[in-house]
């Protein structure tokens, strides 16, 4: 089972947050014990990178409560997260392992950080791909129309929210601490009242999410395809587990195959 996340996805080490392309055998990293909660440094026993997977779109909030601001991690279609049962209480959520595309992995999932914090899973969903070179797209759950824009050239990830570009609701949130950035029309749009035409487009502070926009509204960029991508897993010893992401969620290593151990 081919499970991992893509260049850039952050891992908790003992130097702070590494990108998993940049991990090696040896090199250190915060995991748990399932059995006493108590988290400690392993080492990494095995790298792998795992080619031309289909990549999926973790959406989460830092607070259970109010649904802050939203964080991403993107990994393969059999990646393994550490679900504690339901955020809302309900019972229909097993605390397991569980994998990203899983029905058991539902909205309001019940996750917990590194620090300790509960947190809940608001959806995943696959990244589709674009007409623009190492650039994905993922649709916005309810409305399916195009909200979250990833560029993930360069082993780093860039967010682009373009939710209330595609479809104007207001403002719903600002810059997280992730990086996410959000496009104004008029960020890319010379006149936003007017229709997005070559003529009315603004390529200068973000010209691969303008050229986008222009080919969504042409008719273009409305794929079903999975955007696909190299994955990145290791190995941890011990426990199996590792932490990744700015918050620290706790997924599988490659050993973990979608049970409760």
């Amino acid at each position: 089972m081919s499970s991992g996340f893509v260049a850039g996805t952050l891992v908790h080490t003992d130097k702070g947050l590494i990108p998993i392309q940049d991990l090696k055998v040896g090199d250190l990293v915060w995991s748990k014990n399932s059995v006493t909660n108590e988290k400690s440094l392993q080492p990494i026993s095995e790298t792998q990178k795992i080619q031309n997977q289909d990549i999926w779109q973790v959406e989460h909030f830092e607070d259970v409560a109010t649904e802050s601001e939203p964080y991403y991690i993107y990994g393969s279609e059999n990646s393994l997260i550490w679900v504690l049962g339901d955020a809302d209480g309900y019972e229909g959520t097993p605390v397991k392992w569980t994998r990203i595309t899983d029905d058991d992995m539902q909205t309001m999932s019940l996750i917990e950080f590194i620090n300790g914090q509960k947190a809940c899973l608001s959806w995943t969903y696959p990244v589709f791909i674009t007409d623009i070179n190492d650039m994905g797209c993922a649709v916005d759950s309810l409305e399916n129309e195009p909200q979250i824009l990833i560029d993930f050239s360069d082993d780093k990830l860039t967010y682009y929210y373009i939710g209330d570009v595609i479809e104007p609701y207001g403002k719903s949130f600002g810059v997280t601490e992730q990086g996410l950035i959000y496009i104004e029309p008029t960020d890319i749009c010379k006149n936003p009242t007017e229709y997005y035409e070559l003529d009315n487009m603004v390529f200068d502070k973000y010209p691969k999410v303008a050229k986008f926009v222009l080919g969504f509204f042409l008719g273009n960029n409305r794929s079903s395809k999975y955007f696909k991508r190299d994955v990145y897993q290791i190995t941890v010893a011990k426990n199996h587990n590792y932490f990744v992401g700015n918050l620290g969620i706790l997924v599988g290593d490659s050993t973990i195959q979608g049970n409760n151990e």
